[in-house]
């Protein structure tokens, strides 16, 4: 007895008609996914350099808000008024004049600052021999200061120190914070203002900004500079006086007139889809500046 068994497969036309239509559908899928892969890294690299412009951005604000705070008589808040401070060929600040850099004064540099006493008759006496508490207006300024921050201590009425010393701190706890013994003992009253400095620092600071290499930098004194910002391409300040006046850069004698700064910044990526490049600008008003 025979058996006919039907046997059915698919030819070699119908094969390779399967095989260009599922080229076709994988091309198109990983067009789309490689489309989506260049925006997501686009859309990436755009926000990283958005954030740096405002990291850059909020640094400088933060610092020229502090600059001419307790800074003696005598002495502008700001000390250096370019219009694109850039390298100067030294990488620092010092090394070639600091011409090209922006630099203004501060007695806090740190930006960490505390007011003494909590009553109006409140007053404290350093000790040559002991540790010496002194209580700050509130615990949050208290705060501001740690275990073996070193500090000075302003007179907000003349802008200078009674003792010109530097104070290292042993505890803080609470409103309290207790410093060392100190090398001059003096006496120090409610509202005199606490800042905390490195060791050494002269009086006041000085903070410098530059840009180097698509980077900002910032330098305090003669410190090392340090990187505020990485692919910041353009910096320029205008420095408004307190006639009205703008200007680009500003001489020595009129220093003393500035009052506000404005900063433009650029950042610059390369991304999947050519270069891109985002500005922020901002004013910023000195508000301590005599």
């Amino acid at each position: 007895m025979s058996i006919n068994v039907s046997q059915k497969g698919f030819s070699l036309v119908e094969i390779l008609v399967v095989m260009v239509i599922m080229g076709i559908v994988t091309m198109a899928v990983m067009s789309l996914f490689l489309s989506t892969q260049n925006q997501s890294n686009t859309s990436v690299e755009i926000s990283d350099i958005q954030q740096n412009v405002r990291i850059a951005m909020n640094e400088m604000v933060l610092d020229i808000r502090m600059a001419g705070l307790l800074v003696p008589f005598g002495q502008t808040a700001v000390a250096n008024a370019p219009a694109t401070p850039v390298e100067d060929g030294n990488n620092d600040c010092l090394s070639g004049g600091g011409d090209d850099c922006f630099t203004f004064r501060t007695a806090a540099a740190s930006r960490l600052v505390g007011r003494i006493g909590n009553t109006s008759d409140y007053t404290v006496t350093t000790s040559t021999s002991g540790i010496t508490a002194v209580t700050m207006a509130n615990a949050a300024m208290a705060r501001n200061f740690s275990d073996n921050d070193m500090v000075r201590i302003i007179v907000p009425a003349d802008l200078g120190q009674r003792v010109d010393e530097i104070f290292e701190i042993d505890s803080v706890v609470g409103s309290v914070v207790t410093l060392k013994a100190v090398t001059n003992a003096d006496t120090y009253l409610k509202g005199e203002v606490m800042v905390q400095v490195d060791a050494g620092s002269p009086f006041p600071q000085q903070i410098s900004y530059f840009r180097s290499n698509n980077q900002l930098l910032r330098q305090v004194n003669d410190g090392t500079p340090t990187v505020v910002a990485d692919n910041i391409t353009a910096m320029q300040l205008t420095y408004l006086l307190s006639d009205g006046t703008s200007l680009s850069t500003v001489p020595t004698a009129k220093l003393e007139e500035v009052t506000a700064v404005r900063i433009a910044l650029t950042g610059q990526t390369n991304t999947p889809k050519g270069v891109k490049t985002r500005d922020l600008s901002t004013e910023v008003k000195i508000r301590n500046q005599d």
